[in-house]
């Protein structure tokens, strides 16, 4: 079954989504409710993320994977600042989104 994926920074790169998964996807637009986008620094590298925050909106992508590419992708964000959580969705729905941990 597939899982929906809320991406909003590096992964919405079909290049990187291949190097984690061994597949790029295009996806559909999305925005993430009550997040906000934010970029941060680690090791002088920009790195994007989501916080809380009301009445804000994150445009991002929604992919489509399987559970096994979701465990691959949650061993390739672990290794940075990540942690994926649901999130809600503009269109009613909720998906997985990577975040800060």
């Amino acid at each position: 079954m597939k899982q929906p994926l809320f991406v909003y920074g590096t992964l919405r790169d079909p290049r990187i989504l291949k190097k984690a998964i061994g597949r790029a996807t295009k996806g559909i637009p999305a925005v993430a409710l009550d997040y906000q986008r934010k970029t941060i620094q680690l090791n002088k590298e920009p790195f994007p993320i989501i916080i809380k925050r009301k009445k804000s909106k994150v445009r991002g992508k929604l992919l489509f994977i399987t559970e096994q590419e979701l465990k691959k992708l949650d061993e390739y964000e672990e290794a940075t600042i990540y942690k994926r959580k649901k999130v809600a969705l503009e269109i009613g729905k909720t998906a997985w989104a990577y975040m800060p941990c």
